[in-house]
């Protein structure tokens, strides 16, 4: 069943062992070369082997084979940063958001490209915003709206990111983090 073998392999690289992952995978895929969540979770396992290279090459096969789903285009997304190709990366975010427009962490994941590897803030903050509109309950994207009004020193916007933190998920380690960062802005 190449369904189990995927999910078996899946299961190896949550494991720290994608080497394993990929022996299965690698069995599935001589049983069907065309199988895209097995090469989807290969691109994954290379990754994580730093066969950036491999992994790119991987994902971009699935994306031929299947062009229509975002998780070829996010896969592809993690091999170009591994590989320091960071606009590349959010070139193919960006395609995987076409393919997947109600996916919040896809916009949330463009937001951390534009803001922590390309300084973009205001694009991230937009991107943020879209991955909110998408999931109001999304807590780790009010995490990163907390934590980037904090940077910005807009205070009013980081209170209420955080007062919705609280509600949302009261023992969230992030969230005395950033309280405390609140009331070191507030005393100054």
């Amino acid at each position: 069943n190449l369904g189990l073998l995927n999910q078996l392999a899946i299961a190896l690289n949550q494991c720290n062992q994608p080497a394993k992952a990929g022996v299965v995978l690698t069995r599935a895929l001589e049983k069907d070369s065309r199988f895209v969540p097995a090469l989807i979770t290969l691109a994954l396992c290379q990754q994580k082997l730093n066969k950036n290279e491999e992994s790119l090459a991987t994902a971009e096969r699935a994306i031929v084979l299947a062009p229509n789903i975002s998780q070829g285009y996010i896969a592809k997304a993690n091999a170009l940063l591994a590989l320091e190709r960071d606009n590349d990366a959010l070139t193919a975010l960006e395609a995987a958001a076409r393919q997947d427009p109600q996916n919040a962490e896809i916009p949330m994941e463009m937001g951390d490209v534009l803001w922590r590897n390309l300084n973009r803030l205001a694009e991230a903050m937009d991107r943020y915003e879209a991955a909110r509109k998408l999931n109001p309950v999304l807590v780790p994207v009010y995490v990163r709206l907390a934590d980037l009004h904090l940077q910005q020193r807009e205070i009013d916007a980081a209170r209420t990111c955080i007062a919705k933190l609280r509600r949302l998920s009261p023992n969230l380690p992030d969230l005395a983090v950033l309280e405390q960062r609140l009331r070191k802005l507030d005393s100054r």
